[in-house]
């Protein structure tokens, strides 16, 4: 017989929010949306995205997947630079509101979509480089708490 806690069930209603994907995701659900058999786990992504008491774990995973196996069709769409801007958002996030596994996971993973961005970008790379200033500044402003992360990361820039 499985346990079964009051205590949880009641935890669990208290946080059981109905959730809206954030509109500044939308970019990101529309340029997949010509991938019909991905859609379904880019919503899944976006809607944890957006919940209040986001899964950070979850969240820097699937941002992985997302900004390494489909950069390759942000580079090409005209909103691209908006896509990879959103990408690096959400690392910076994750790495300054989650825990310390997860901030440093979320560094790794900006230092190595960082580095993909500039090395695959090709012809592209024109109108992504006001991102990269973009996000290199927000790097470079980031309290020295945080910015230790970056500088024990496994990939550097």
């Amino acid at each position: 017989m499985p346990f079964k806690s009051r205590a949880l069930e009641v935890n669990l209603a208290n946080y059981r929010v109905e959730v809206h994907i954030d509109p500044r995701y939308l970019p990101l659900q529309e340029v997949m949306s010509r991938y019909y058999g991905l859609m379904e786990g880019v919503n899944v992504f976006l809607t944890e995205l957006s919940h209040p008491y986001k899964n950070w774990k979850f969240i820097v995973q699937e941002c992985r997947k997302y900004a390494l196996d489909y950069f390759h069709i942000f580079q090409k769409h005209e909103k691209g630079p908006e896509i990879v801007g959103l990408i690096i958002d959400v690392f910076l996030t994750a790495g300054a509101d989650g825990l310390p596994d997860v901030r440093a996971d979320a560094t790794d993973n900006l230092l190595l979509f960082l580095q993909k961005t500039i090395k695959d970008a090709g012809a592209y790379l024109p109108r992504l480089t006001p991102v990269l200033y973009a996000a290199f500044d927000r790097i470079g402003q980031l309290p020295e708490d945080h910015f230790k992360f970056f500088a024990e990361s496994f990939y550097s820039i």
